[in-house]
């Protein structure tokens, strides 16, 4: 009875070794969000515009700006009286299963959203080009498949509001595009990478003029899937352990 608990526990651990190999490694994050808001009438304007860049390595992270303005003015060659409020709210997070060396999932997601009103006076906000800008660089020590879904949304035109997903490889001297992921789209691929860097890019931008609310928004995660192998052992592990389950009972 022993050795049969005995070997149970060996195939137990080979099992969970098993598993250990579907995984990668995040080398590299960079995150940059930013906004641009202009109004005015005539010779008298107001504008103001920020951004953020962050590259810690974390488990799990966030990167935003969100805030308002107002302006307001009397033009008095015209007696006109004109004012603006624009807001913004453009940001994303990720959030990694495993740690930065060794991870079977990233998760992310972002969004830029812009808001304007205006009376009498030519207003925009915007977070313009990258917008909301999500890249992370990853390794694999060998060849394996990993599972890359996601969606991006826009609810305006192509010049207000978009988003992209790309990614490249590294060759040894430049960086490869091999996959385009455009607005308004859903994916569920199955990658088969090689050993090497790859680096994933995503963003959205949006833009409001006089009186709107626009936005663009995408959400993304990296799996590494296990190989067949590795999937039988999980089943015989679990067989292994129920039947010790029974043994003692």
């Amino acid at each position: 009875m022993k050795m049969n608990r005995m070997l149970t526990a060996s195939a137990v651990l080979l099992t969970l070794g098993s598993v250990a190999s579907a995984q990668f490694e995040l080398t590299s994050r960079y995150s940059k969000v930013n906004y641009d808001y202009f109004a005015g009438f005539a010779n008298q304007s107001e504008s103001v515009s920020d951004f953020l860049v962050e590259t810690t390595l974390d488990v799990t992270d966030s990167t935003a700006l969100a805030g308002s303005e107002d302006s307001s003015g009397f033009y008095v060659p015209s007696g006109t009286a004109w004012s603006a409020n624009g807001s913004w709210n453009i940001g994303h997070q990720y959030s990694l299963i495993g740690s930065a060396a060794s991870a079977t999932k990233l998760t992310a997601s972002g969004s830029s959203t812009v808001s304007i009103t205006s009376s009498n006076a030519t207003a925009q906000v915007a977070s313009s080009l990258p917008g909301s800008e999500f890249s992370i660089e990853i390794a694999l020590n060998s060849a394996q498949q990993v599972r890359f879904m996601g969606s991006h949304t826009a609810d305006g035109p192509l010049n207000q509001t978009t988003g992209n997903t790309f990614g490249y490889f590294w060759n040894g001297s430049t960086w490869q595009i091999f996959l385009v992921k455009q607005v308004n789209t859903n994916w569920d691929d199955l990658l088969n990478l090689g050993a090497g860097t790859y680096r994933f890019e995503t963003f959205s931008i949006a833009q409001a003029n006089q009186n709107a609310t626009k936005s663009s928004s995408w959400e993304y995660s990296i799996e590494a899937v296990p190989e067949p192998g590795t999937m039988i052992a999980l089943g015989i592990g679990a067989l292994a352990v129920a039947a010790r389950k029974r043994n003692k009972n």
